[in-house]
């Protein structure tokens, strides 16, 4: 299903799996597997910089961080060379995401996310019925 595919990006971006976020990617629509490296190489590189809360253990430091400065920078690569959309479960997704994200940065918020994170996945079951171990 989508919401596992997409749980699998997430946990690959937290793990800061290169190939693990390029293979999901791809089973989510992201990727076609055929674009130019440039734009595997941006994609992936945004999808590990929004990891990047969830990698930080203990309190990650919203008001510290480069994250979004460094995703804005791969926009520009990543809508010349895209060969695809986006898929269309991701858009109002990815709002509420952004919206969030830029909450806790205008806040300088310091959360758990990592914790937080596996708190929640850990207790998600995928449609074969496995679940993430940590």
């Amino acid at each position: 299903s989508f919401l596992d595919k997409y749980l699998c990006v997430l946990k690959a971006a937290m793990d800061g799996d290169r190939e693990a976020c390029r293979h999901w990617s791809k089973e989510l629509g992201f990727l076609t597997g055929y674009e130019a490296d440039v734009m595997t190489q941006a994609h992936v590189d945004s999808v590990l910089e929004i990891g990047k809360p969830f990698r930080a253990t203990g309190i990650y430091d919203f008001g510290n961080q480069d994250v979004s400065s460094n995703v804005r920078s791969a926009i520009p690569v990543m809508l010349r060379h895209r060969l695809t959309p986006p898929p269309e479960e991701t858009y109002s997704l990815h709002r509420k995401l952004s919206g969030a994200f830029l909450l806790c940065i205008k806040l300088r918020a310091r959360v758990p996310c990592q914790d937080l994170f596996k708190g929640i996945t850990s207790k998600y079951t995928f449609s074969d019925g496995a679940q993430l171990v940590y």
